[in-house]
């Protein structure tokens, strides 16, 4: 996600009214989500140029796509080796019940 823009009634108020607040709109270039977060009383140290994670996507960046992907896969080959090790175990165990 990116940062967009500042918005709020509190934007150019030097009133110290509670109710006016300042928002800050970021987008996600991958699900084209707007997000708003609302740093009133933190704008001055809000640190907008923070990789900041997709609340509907769940990613970072595009990057961060491609290596949850292959995560997720070489998780699953893994899961797969590990289960067709198994199976053979089986397959033999059950050959040697047949033949006794």
């Amino acid at each position: 996600m990116h940062f967009i823009k500042l918005f709020g009634s509190g934007l150019n108020s030097k009133s110290s009214d509670p109710r006016e607040k300042v928002w800050a709109e970021f987008h996600c270039s991958l699900c084209n989500e707007d997000t708003e977060i609302d740093v009133t009383g933190r704008r001055n140290t809000f640190q907008f140029d923070v990789e900041r994670r997709c609340p509907k996507c769940g990613q970072l960046h595009a990057g961060d796509k491609a290596l949850n992907l292959q995560a997720k896969l070489d998780k699953l080959t893994s899961d797969k080796s590990r289960i067709q090790i198994e199976i053979e175990r089986l397959e033999k165990e059950l050959n040697l019940q047949k033949i006794t």
